[in-house]
C-alpha cells in the first residue's frame, strides 16, 4: 500500500530511480570511508510526464461498460473483429473511415488527405443512415513512410457540420472559419512550396459543391490557419458561375515552381463547349491568390474529382466520368502538353481510357461513386481511391475507405487498368 501511495504521488519512474540509488549504496565497498563527501550523491530532480496529468490517470477514463454502451446499441458489428482480411493490403485502414483522398509528399513522407466520413446518431443514440450533409465532418490526415504503416493525424474541423462521434467533446470540435455561406469542408487537396526560406503548407478543400477555400499551415498537418476571409473561389469568381459544381480542387505545382487549381464537374455527356463545367487558373506565388480568372476547358465526360499530376515527366490530368460514359464512375484520363493547354485531340469525338472501373464493377460492391488521385512515391506509381467494402462489411452505408493500388506507366506514357 505504501509502494502505490508513492507511485500515485512521485510517478513510477521517479520510483525505479530511488530504489536504483538505493541498491547503489547498499553495494558500496566497506572501505569507502569517505561519508562525509556527498559529491557522489545522485539528485533526482522530479519531471512530471504525460502520465502525471490526471486526464490520463486510469481511474478517470471511462468504465469498460460506458465504452461498451456507446457501441453495442448503436453499431451493427463486433469491435473485436478486424474488418481488414489477414494478408491483404487494402483498405489503408479500418480504425476510421476516408473518402476522397489526395496526397502531399515531403521529407520522403507520403501525407494523405481525406474527407472525414463519420457515423451519425440519432438523438436518441442510434446510428442513423449517412448523408453526405452531416456525416463528413472536416478532414482526416493520415501519413506513411512505407505506405504500410500508419500515423493517424486525426481530424481538422475547418468548417462543417456539428461532430457526432460520442468520444469527441464539443470543446475539441471548434471549426476554423464562420463565413456566411461556408458550410462544408469536403475533397482535400494540399501542397507545399517554399515561400521566404520556410515550406508553407496549403490545403485546398470544396465548400460542398459551392466554392473552394484554403488554409495554410508550416508543417504537413497543422495546425491550420484561415489566410482569407473569404473562399478563394466563389460564384462571384470570374467564368464560375454557371459551373454545376464548383468543387473538388486539385492543386498542382510545376517544376518552375507555378501553381496552378484544377476544379469544377457535375455535368452530363461530353460535357464540353460554352455549358462546359471544367475550370483550371494559375495561383499566384501566395499560393493563396488567383493570378488570372480561371479558364474553362473542354474535358470529355467530366464528372467530379479532378487530379493534376506530373508523372515520369508526363502531365496527367484524371477525373470521375459522368454516368452516360462506361456506366459512370469510372477514372479515366487525358495527357494535356501542359498545365494550361490541351491534351492533343478534339474533345467532341475523344473518348479518354478508363484506368479504374468502380467498386461495383470489380469489388461487388454497391458502390458506384469513385474519388482518386494518381502519384510517384519512391520511383513507384500509384493510385489511391475510395471504397465502400468496410462500411458493408460492418453493415452501414456510405462510409469510405482509402486503399492504393501499383499503377504502372507504359513506355508510351500510357496507362493499363488497375
Amino acid at each position: 500500500m505504501f509502494i502505490m501511495k508513492i507511485i500515485k504521488t512521485f510517478g513510477f519512474f521517479t520510483l525505479i530511480a530511488a530504489l536504483t540509488v538505493f541498491s547503489c549504496s547498499t553495494d558500496t565497498p566497506a572501505d569507502n570511508d569517505d561519508d562525509d563527501d556527498d559529491s557522489s550523491l545522485i539528485v533526482i530532480e522530479e519531471k512530471p510526464t504525460i502520465l502525471d496529468d490526471a486526464e490520463y490517470l486510469l481511474e478517470s477514463q471511462p468504465p469498460a461498460q460506458t465504452l461498451a454502451d456507446l457501441f453495442t446499441a448503436a453499431l451493427p458489428a463486433q469491435l473485436s473483429n478486424t474488418w481488414k482480411i489477414y494478408g491483404h493490403k487494402n483498405p489503408l485502414w479500418t480504425g476510421n473511415f476516408g473518402a476522397d483522398p489526395n496526397i502531399l509528399i515531403y521529407n520522403d513522407r507520403l501525407y494523405v488527405y481525406t474527407s472525414n466520413d463519420t457515423l451519425e446518431y440519432t438523438a436518441e443514440g442510434q446510428l442513423a443512415t449517412s448523408t453526405y450533409q452531416y456525416g463528413i465532418q472536416g478532414i482526416r490526415i493520415v501519413s506513411s513512410s512505407d505506405l504500410v504503416n500508419w500515423t493517424d493525424h486525426g481530424p481538422v474541423n475547418i468548417v462543417g457540420p456539428a461532430n457526432t462521434n460520442p468520444l469527441i467533446e464539443d470543446k475539441y470540435w471548434q471549426q476554423l472559419l464562420s463565413i456566411p455561406g461556408v458550410e462544408r469542408s469536403w475533397a482535400p487537396t494540399a501542397a507545399w512550396k517554399v515561400i521566404n526560406r520556410k515550406p508553407m503548407f496549403f490545403l485546398y478543400w470544396g465548400n460542398g459543391g459551392d466554392g473552394v477555400g484554403v488554409v495554410t499551415s508550416n508543417t504537413p498537418v497543422g495546425p491550420w490557419t484561415a489566410p482569407l476571409n473569404k473562399l478563394l473561389v466563389d460564384r462571384d469568381t470570374p467564368t464560375c458561375a454557371p459551373v454545376r459544381y464548383l468543387f473538388d480542387p486539385s492543386v498542382f505545382i510545376d517544376d518552375d515552381g507555378q501553381g496552378y487549381l484544377f476544379f469544377g464537374g457535375g455535368g452530363s455527356g461530353r460535357d464540353v463547349g460554352p455549358e462546359g463545367n471544367a475550370r483550371r487558373v494559375k495561383l499566384g506565388g501566395d499560393m493563396i491568390s488567383l493570378a488570372a480568372d480561371p479558364v474553362k476547358w473542354d474535358v470529355p465526360w467530366l464528372f467530379e474529382a479532378s487530379d493534376m499530376k506530373k508523372l515520369k515527366g508526363v502531365y496527367y490530368f484524371s477525373y470521375s466520368a459522368n454516368s452516360q460514359y462506361t456506366s459512370g464512375g469510372s477514372i479515366v484520363y487525358v495527357r494535356p502538353i501542359d498545365p494550361m493547354s490541351g491534351f492533343g485531340a478534339n474533345p467532341n469525338t475523344y473518348d479518354p481510357p478508363v484506368v479504374l472501373t468502380t467498386a461495383g464493377v470489380q469489388l461487388g460492391s454497391s458502390d458506384t461513386n469513385t474519388h482518386h488521385a494518381m502519384f510517384e512515391f519512391r520511383g513507384e506509381t500509384y493510385m489511391i481511391y475510395h471504397t465502400q467494402k468496410v462500411a458493408e462489411a460492418m453493415g452501414v452505408g456510405r462510409m469510405r475507405s482509402p486503399s492504393i493500388d501499383r499503377m504502372p506507366i507504359n513506355a508510351n506514357g500510357t496507362i493499363d487498368p488497375v
